[in-house]
């Protein structure tokens, strides 16, 4: 056979070139939309942007934008204190391991069962671990409250002269604002926002 010629040769680098170049392009184009930075995995982090279609949150890796949809929750997690205690409600008991008093209590959103673990509280923290301080009140005073856990087990205990109480409450989309600390549940690759959850300041 006979040799190639070099204009022939130019012109098959030229397409093998362009072809590279349009795979290369392509995958910039598409490789983002596959799955945002971090996957499902929550991120925490400060509020810089706020829209009713998206949220953008400067995480401790970087900027993450994470849609909203109708089915985003909002929760907000506020301060509150022992007059907001209530028989029935699902709460985060936290004792001093030395007293044994009640230093904390956190309640859970409404609806939450005793024994579900609400996904936000999970982060740096063993489900496992939570799960056994998860309560249901039975009946609260100034001093005393007494609970149910998880094992049926029923017990009163003291509490501090001024436990913290954190409530964790429904809230919307214009509570979100530039500024705020949020963590967010992800979905479908991390694109999608499934709870947004207020931090106390």
């Amino acid at each position: 056979m006979g040799a190639r010629s070099p204009h022939g040769r130019s012109r098959t680098a030229s397409r093998i070139a362009a072809v590279g170049v349009a795979l290369l392009a392509l995958g910039l184009c598409t490789t983002p939309g596959l799955a945002a930075r971090g996957g499902n995995t929550p991120v925490r982090g400060v509020v810089i942007g706020v829209s009713s279609e998206e949220i953008e949150i400067q995480s401790a890796t970087g900027a993450v934008t994470v849609a909203i949809t109708d089915e985003t929750r909002i929760i907000r997690m506020v301060s509150g204190t022992v007059a907001d205690l209530r028989r029935g409600q699902i709460v985060e008991v936290v004792r001093n391991t030395s007293s044994g008093r009640v230093i904390q209590l956190h309640i859970a959103p409404a609806g939450t069962k005793l024994g579900e673990v609400p996904p936000a509280w999970v982060q740096g923290r063993g489900k496992g671990q939570l799960k056994n301080r998860m309560a249901q009140i039975r009946a609260v005073s100034a001093r005393t409250i007494r609970v149910r856990f998880v094992n049926r087990r029923v017990v009163t205990y003291r509490l501090a002269n001024k436990p913290t109480v954190i409530k964790d409450l429904p809230g919307r989309i214009g509570d979100v604002a530039i500024g705020q600390t949020v963590l967010v549940m992800r979905s479908q690759g991390g694109r999608l926002a499934n709870v947004i959850v207020i931090l106390r300041a």
